[in-house]
């Protein structure tokens, strides 16, 4: 499980900062990991299942687990 740490965590359909923009999550929005890591651009992406929608790809730099 994970919690985003940022105040509007983007969340992408692919592991890069050139995957569609689906949406954000606000800070304490919780989630469970279901596939990654992956780096790229400098990142560590995680693909999630939030909670609430929408779902994809964030960067780890913004997460921090439960």
């Amino acid at each position: 499980r994970i919690s985003t740490t940022a105040f509007r965590l983007r969340v992408r359909s692919e592991p890069s900062l050139s995957g569609q923009r689906l949406g954000v999550q606000r800070r304490n929005s919780e989630g469970t990991i279901i596939g990654g890591p992956v780096t790229s651009g400098g990142y560590s992406w995680w693909q999630i299942d939030y909670d609430n929608r929408p779902d994809g790809w964030s960067a780890e730099n913004w997460l921090k687990t439960l």
